[in-house]
């Protein structure tokens, strides 16, 4: 019995030790700065990943000294895979690690900043699939047939939300705008063209004037205004259709995983495999909008 027990303990202890030589200390996160959702995410990819795998550093300030000490230590770790949280993270890491593997997430446009252009870079998109999304108003508002937005980027960033949309029986009217001074103009332009309105990732609305503009409009008109995150209190849209944080952190886990075992993933942008919900009751009663019964029961989060 003793002899059985001891190699079960060094079984068990020689399969701690392949995990942990298969990761080692070679995963390296580097965050943009130090807020509650950039460490939220951290944690989930940490906790995802097995003890001691993963050494975190976060950007002292956005001083070019400070990012250069930064990137100089993980330089020095020789990692054998970065995980970059944030736009800044993400941009400042291919410049100074160029050779080292990425995974990105939580950049807004990764387009923007060429990262779906590098061969050593994988992304998880930080808002829902085409088919998510498409799914998830369907859901929600099964009486609409016409989902608005407001874009200032290429047309080809919308194709497959245009063609899930086509798929479901939905028209996308898109509104083009330079940036958003032309915001309003842009809503005006939609005026009697959408059920729903969509925010989108576009980072000419991807702030909190545009924000507050949308859902002022989307209110006045009693039109349903859903975002692609979590909806800030005290001033919440009908719905956010969002990855959180931790979901992208899990996704990412999945990313890193094939990286450490030499596979390149398939696709250079990722998308997380779960959503979360949450819904604004008193939202839908300003604006006459009754949610069914089954949005309510997928939602992570009911407002009321």
């Amino acid at each position: 019995m003793t002899n059985r027990k001891s190699a079960y303990i060094l079984s068990a202890l020689l399969c701690t030790a392949i995990a942990q030589a298969a990761y080692g200390a070679d995963v390296a996160i580097v965050i943009s700065r130090d807020i509650a959702m950039y460490r939220e995410a951290a944690a989930s990819l940490e906790k995802a990943l097995p003890a001691g795998a993963v050494a975190t550093y976060i950007f002292a300030s956005e001083s070019k000294a400070d990012v250069n000490e930064t990137l100089r230590k993980i330089g020095q770790d020789n990692p054998k895979v970065l995980v970059a949280i944030g736009s800044k993270a993400a941009a400042e890491s291919v410049r100074e690690l160029p050779k080292t593997p990425m995974v990105y997430l939580m950049v807004v446009y990764p387009e923007q900043q060429g990262l779906l252009d590098l061969k050593n870079a994988y992304g998880v998109s930080w808002q829902p699939s085409a088919a998510s999304l498409v799914q998830t108003i369907r859901l929600l508002l099964p009486n609409s047939k016409r989902i608005g937005m407001l874009s200032s980027l290429p047309k080809r960033v919308s194709e497959e939300l245009l063609q899930e949309c086509e798929r479901a029986g939905l028209d996308l009217n898109i509104a083009s705008i330079k940036d958003t001074s032309e915001l309003a103009q842009g809503l005006r332009n939609l005026t009697g063209k959408m059920d729903v309105l969509w925010m989108g990732s576009d980072p000419a609305v991807a702030n909190e004037s545009s924000y507050n503009l949308m859902k002022t409009f989307s209110v006045q008109n009693k039109i349903p205004f859903l975002i692609p995150f979590h909806p800030p209190s005290g001033n919440r849209a009908l719905a956010g259709i969002s990855v959180t944080p931790a979901l992208a952190g899990i996704a990412a886990q999945h990313l890193v995983e094939q990286l450490l075992a030499g596979k390149r993933p398939r696709q250079m942008l990722s998308f997380s495999r779960d959503i979360e919900l949450t819904i604004d009751l008193i939202n839908a009663r300003s604006i006459d909008v009754a949610i069914p019964e089954e949005a309510k029961k997928a939602a992570s989060k009911i407002f009321d």
